[in-house]
């Protein structure tokens, strides 16, 4: 008969009083959380003395700010403009560094000796998983699980996380997650031991949270059973799901060069990419932009330099409409066909005939793009994701094939841009 939740215990080869079980818990738990608020501090230090905001840098004009396209400054840009090589478009994104709070519920199964029965029962969990990421791939991870079997049992996991998977445009991503486990058992007959968590994670994006959906396993070592000396495998397995938070998110500070760099890629040859990756002081950096663009104007008798300014103006457009907490605007499809093309002449959207969760967007131009008369681009976001170009009859553009769901309000626009 057990006298309180945690029974005795036996460590060190000697027996453990119910107090002192206890202690050992809660000073288990106590490690725990100042484990986890050093990595909140941490985390803020190093925030607070790097962090810039786009506003700060000016990279990001006032959201809701539109600019009317102008068609003689437009035509002369785009014979100037044109597309650069492929080389020349990779992106260049500032690091991130972030730290999640994950609050979990799941659900298995729990296999082990019970007296002369080997067997499994089903086993509901609570968690709380804090997920650091310090740069790059690699993330760590600290949990705390809770299982509410026949009597209360606590397990903190300590390890690492690995992305396999990503999908930019929707948010999503797959991660391998590997631990080192300490728990106890349900009975509280010994103390803390050690085991091995390991787990496959689907996380994605919504509105102000993440959710996670997790396949996870846990082993605990043999289970004996004294009296026929034999012994089994002690584990968990069952399926998690959570909702994460944001504790604290920075980005690398995304100076001058780099905003620069995400419009200019789009209209820089590869040999003035390298160039311009080149530059290290600001008097080079605006050296080299006066040089960039005194050989594309078109009146160099004139103060104006009529390319520069239509540039300009394309890439506030770009970013006032499309820039988001992590993401330039001129660094997304959109943004760089208006940063190419200009902003267009009309502009059409609609729910796709077979998903519900995925939304086009139809943008043509009259008379205005170089290799054909009458240009047309046509974006999806998928599940509040960001819009990505799927078709054009632009050559040189990704043409084909058109999408068979297209909503009837961009249907019915596109007979004049398909031959």
């Amino acid at each position: 008969m057990r006298t309180d939740v945690f029974g005795a215990a036996t460590m060190c080869g000697h027996e453990i009083s119910s107090g002192e079980s206890v202690e050992r818990r809660v000073a288990w738990l106590a490690n725990f959380g100042c484990f986890a608020l050093f990595l909140v501090l941490w985390n803020i230090v190093f925030v607070l003395g790097t962090e810039q905001s786009y506003a700060q840098q000016g990279d990001r004009p006032p959201a809701g700010k539109t600019l009317a396209d102008s068609t003689r400054s437009d035509s002369v840009a785009q014979m100037l403009f044109g597309r650069p090589d492929a080389r020349s478009t990779r992106p260049n994104h500032p690091e991130e560094k972030l730290l999640q709070a994950i609050v979990s519920a799941g659900a298995g199964s729990y296999a082990r000796y019970r007296g002369l029965e080997y067997g499994t029962k089903f086993d509901p969990t609570l968690g709380v998983d804090f997920y650091l990421m310090p740069g790059g791939d690699l993330g760590f991870l600290l949990g705390g699980h809770f299982g509410f079997l026949t009597n209360f049992s606590t397990g903190i996991d300590l390890g690492l996380r690995v992305p396999i998977w990503k999908a930019p445009e929707t948010g999503s991503k797959i991660f391998l997650d590997g631990s080192v486990l300490f728990f106890d058992n349900e009975e509280g007959v010994q103390s803390f031991q050690t085991g091995a968590r390991l787990g496959l994670s689907r996380y994605f994006q919504a509105k102000g949270f993440g959710v996670e959906s997790r396949l996870v396993g846990e082993f605990r070592g043999m289970s004996l059973e004294d009296s026929l000396h034999t012994s089994k495998p002690w584990w968990w397995a069952g399926i998690e799901v959570g909702i994460s938070f944001s504790l604290i998110g920075e980005q690398k500070p995304l100076l001058a060069k780099d905003s620069l760099r995400a419009a200019m890629r789009h209209i820089m040859s590869a040999e003035e990419l390298d160039d311009f990756d080149g530059i290290n002081s600001e008097s080079e950096l605006h050296d080299w932009l006066e040089r960039f663009w005194k050989k594309r104007d078109i009146t160099p008798k004139t103060p104006d330099n009529e390319v520069r300014e239509e540039f300009e103006r394309r890439v506030e457009f770009a970013n006032s409409r499309f820039s988001k907490s992590r993401r330039l605007g001129v660094d997304t499809d959109p943004g760089r066909t208006i940063v190419i093309y200009g902003i267009p002449d009309h502009e059409a959207h609609g729910t796709s005939t077979s998903d519900q969760f995925s939304e086009y967007m139809l943008w043509t131009y009259y008379q205005r793009v170089r290799g054909t008369s009458n240009a047309a681009f046509i974006f999806e976001a998928l599940r509040g994701g960001e819009m990505r170009q799927v078709w054009s009859n632009v050559p040189g553009e990704d043409m084909g094939p058109i999408p068979k769901d297209l909503p009837f309000s961009i249907v019915q626009s596109l007979p004049a841009f398909v031959r």
